[in-house]
């Protein structure tokens, strides 16, 4: 089973997945935590 291993980091007050695209604001916690959710609900088996 493939499994996820990025992180997640801040720049210019921006949460971003490893490879650079944006998650969304660091005002916006609450989103963000729910679009990664989503994201590992999917790719789980």
């Amino acid at each position: 089973m493939a499994e996820l291993n990025d992180e997640i980091s801040c720049r210019n007050e921006t949460f971003q997945w490893a490879w650079g695209q944006g998650i969304g604001p660091v005002t916006g916690v609450t989103d963000v935590a729910d679009r990664i959710q989503y994201v590992l609900r999917e790719v789980s088996p």
